[in-house]
């Protein structure tokens, strides 16, 4: 949203109007590129007529108005012209401040809601990562606990041939002695 400046027109006398040929310059932000405003585009036909309404100013009662008032008369109507003039630029300002802190805002907000985003996607992820390596932990102690139980297994299962071997060979023995005293 880019700042804009309010639309101007020529002041020429004593009042606000569009220029004679009704073009207007943009106004462009170096920064962005983008326009922001535009201001009138014043010809010689504009400086024409403000001339002539500043010699009709000055003619008023033979120009003696303007011409035999005091400086301090002057400058209290030259003051009284800066102060509206200050006066609107400072309205002009403060709308455009407006505007730059709500842009400033709407961007906080903004940048508020992907800090957090990004925030919960990394407490996702760790909690990912903590689950992901719970679960290693537990097959691996699991893998360790089989091998343990097959290695047992297995030493069982040689006691067990050792014994089977034994047992056959004492069969074999009482075999050869039961058998022997039958044929004698």
């Amino acid at each position: 949203m880019a700042i804009l400046i309010p639309s101007r027109q020529l002041f020429i006398d004593g009042n606000w109007r569009e220029p004679v040929r009704k073009t207007r310059i943009p106004i462009i932000n170096p920064a962005t590129e983008q326009i922001i405003g535009d201001i009138p585009a014043a010809t010689a036909e504009d400086v024409d007529i403000a001339v002539e309404a500043a010699r009709r100013a000055l003619a008023r009662n033979g120009g003696r108005e303007w011409a035999s008032a005091s400086g301090a008369h002057r400058a209290k109507y030259l003051r009284a012209i800066a102060v509206k003039t200050i006066g609107q630029a400072y309205e002009d300002m403060q709308t455009q401040n407006q505007h730059l802190l709500q842009q400033v805002a709407e961007r906080d907000d903004y940048n508020i809601k992907v800090f957090l985003l990004l925030l919960l996607l990394i407490c996702l992820l760790v909690s990912e990562s903590v689950k992901t390596k719970q679960g290693q932990s537990f097959l691996l102690s699991e893998k360790q606990a089989l091998a343990k139980q097959l290695q047992q297994v297995n030493t069982s299962l040689g006691s067990l041939r050792l014994r089977i071997v034994h047992n056959e060979e004492q069969n074999s023995i009482c075999g050869y002695f039961t058998g022997g005293r039958e044929e004698k």
